[in-house]
């Protein structure tokens, strides 16, 4: 009788082990499949901004070959070629890869952040502040991330990491046609998709801001194409 017992717990805990498996198989690949469907949805909109862009870049050579290479090979590309881009006056077309023309999207990355969840919180920076911190800058030598003291936004210099917001120096440059001196720059904290390099996706913080120009307003976040952020 014992051993029949025995036998019955043996092969009750081997079924039990096989669900809890193929459970946790079931839930992996749901994981997976949200993954993608996600950054199909990141990849989708980014590539309306790209559109964009290369519209505004017309058949520039520069951008042309940038475009065609795989994403892996981009970063190394701009180590080596960034300076052709701060050479060559295309380069004011970059904001399109980073202006968000969907203000409902925008709104909700925005008002997701614990900080923004009665009233969005802005942090305003001098347009003149931050020309003046980029001065120094050698094109992609370093990009500008942000810290926060209380209620005052501080620019920091860093290199580019996917665990932090960062913008490049090429594209503040390129929002000079927007911006005068004495304008102000409104940033807040967001909770963005973001592309890591195993390609998967999670949403963190990150800084995104507006620029205000009479009653019309742009609004910008950070691109998922680290050479252009």
């Amino acid at each position: 009788m014992k051993r029949i017992l025995f036998i019955m717990f043996l092969i009750t805990l081997v079924s039990c082990k096989k669900d809890h498996k193929q459970q946790e198989s079931v839930t992996a690949e749901e994981h997976s499949n949200k993954n993608e469907m996600l950054k199909d949805e990141v990849l989708k909109y980014d590539s309306k901004r790209l559109s964009k862009f290369l519209q505004c870049v017309s058949n520039d050579q520069i951008y042309n070959t940038y475009i065609g290479l795989p994403l892996r090979e981009r970063a190394r590309w701009i180590d080596q070629n960034g300076i052709k881009i701060c050479e060559n006056q295309a380069y004011t077309c970059i904001y399109e890869i980073h202006e968000v023309l969907d203000v409902d999207e925008f709104n909700r990355w925005v008002r997701t952040h614990p900080e923004n969840n009665e009233e969005i919180k802005y942090y305003e920076k001098d347009w003149d502040v931050i020309k003046k911190f980029t001065s120094d800058i050698s094109c992609y030598e370093y990009y500008v991330g942000f810290t926060f003291n209380g209620n005052t936004i501080n620019l920091k210099k860093l290199k580019y990491s996917y665990d932090e917001t960062c913008y490049s120096k090429p594209f503040f440059e390129s929002l000079s046609k927007f911006l005068k001196s004495g304008d102000q720059l409104y940033f807040t904290k967001a909770m963005t998709p973001v592309i890591k390099p195993s390609g998967q996706v999670t949403t963190e913080e990150r800084v995104v801001f507006e620029i205000r120009n009479g009653t019309q307003i742009r609004r910008f976040d950070i691109s998922h194409d680290p050479t252009f952020l």
